[in-house]
């Protein structure tokens, strides 16, 4: 039965792969989160290799059926019994697997989002280098005017050229790093295809949603996570198993060394909750205070282009007022993609499904 579904459900992935990379294609190349999610869901390889795992755990466990099945629980017999134990580890080892799986997709979910997110980051930022650079350009040039008159020493001019030429440094860098986190993205989506860091949608929006209080969601996350409920698990079947171990004492040790691994990740998940729970916090006192300062910033920029159709200002003016702006609007993006990427984050940990949720 288990294979049957497993055979109708690789069936539809495959269905929903050859419509999604369609798609992608007639959507004139645009890559939306959403799409980007489901992508990877349907070609992720290391999620294809733990389906394939738990194909290989639930033949291990038929495998074994037939020798424990006329051994009652909790009877010791001689070499029946060691079997039996195999058969309990292989069984728990099939129930983890399986529910390793979705729990794999959970966070794939967040995973895609910080490497989409990586990638608009990476394009901000390169467009902040090259505004840079115009900047440094521009006050070489009158470096170079001021030094020709002697109003500034060669010093000047050598400090005025060095900054250029670290723009251009910088520069250089933004295109690398925009590179790199493009195919990081492509890696874990599956995409073959060439794109753009223009072919990414970004629409992503701040949503602040009503927390509930650390000590609830420490509650839930321990009664729900997938680590906590395996580690658990692993306790459980490990006191089962021992009762048929040709070694008692060493059945005992095992157990007590899951118990400990147990407790060791309640205290890890709950460290986790608090963290993020306490950044998302943060974030939420900082996001108006920097989308003011973006409003403002804009505002500056939108007078000094003004100024200049005067005659007040100067070019080197407006391009240090974008370079501000730009400056402003990089860093409240960020901070709006890792409050996404955040609450996903601590819903999956909470033990919220998060496939097909954008927030």
């Amino acid at each position: 039965m288990k294979k049957r579904i497993l055979i109708i459900i690789t069936t539809l992935c495959f269905t929903l792969g050859s419509f999604i990379s369609g798609a992608l294609a007639e959507d004139n190349e645009k890559l939306t989160l959403e799409k980007a999610i489901a992508m990877a869901l349907e070609r992720n390889r290391d999620l294809k290799i733990a389906k394939l795992n738990y194909d290989k755990a639930d033949e291990q466990l038929e495998d074994l059926k037939d020798t424990v099945k006329y051994l009652p629980d909790g009877v010791y017999i001689p070499g029946v019994s060691s079997a039996y134990g195999s058969f309990l580890s292989a069984e728990a080892n099939e129930r983890i697997t399986e529910k390793s799986i979705d729990n794999m997709k959970q966070l794939l979910v967040v995973d895609v989002k910080n490497k989409y997110y990586e990638v608009l980051k990476n394009n901000r930022l390169l467009k902040l280098n090259e505004s840079a650079l115009k900047v440094a350009e521009l006050k070489e040039i009158q470096a170079a005017t001021k030094y020709n008159l002697g109003i500034i020493t060669q010093a000047d001019l050598f400090s005025a050229q060095t900054q250029r030429s670290n723009a251009q440094t910088n520069l250089a860098n933004a295109k690398t790093n925009l590179e790199t986190s493009k195919t990081n993205l492509a890696n874990i989506i599956g995409l073959n295809e060439s794109f753009t860091a223009e072919d990414l949608v970004d629409d992503v929006v701040y949503e602040k949603g009503e927390l509930p209080t650390l000590e609830a969601l420490t509650a839930l996350a321990l009664s729900q996570q997938y680590d906590v409920w395996a580690s658990e698990y692993l306790a459980e079947v490990s006191g089962r198993v021992q009762e048929y171990m040709d070694n008692y004492n060493v059945g005992k040790i095992d157990t007590k060394i899951q118990e400990v691994n147990a407790g060791k990740t309640k205290e890890k998940t709950a460290l986790q909750v608090e963290t993020l729970y306490l950044s998302l916090q943060y974030m939420e006192q900082a996001y108006k205070t920097q989308e003011q300062n973006v409003k403002t910033l804009e505002e500056v920029l939108r007078v000094t282009r003004v100024q200049k159709e005067a005659g007040i200002a100067i070019n080197l003016q407006v391009q240090e007022a974008e370079q501000a702006y730009l400056a402003a609007l990089d860093e409240f993006k960020k901070l709006v993609y890792t409050y996404d990427t955040t609450k996903t984050q601590l819903a999956v940990i909470a033990g919220e499904n998060v496939l097909g949720v954008r927030h």
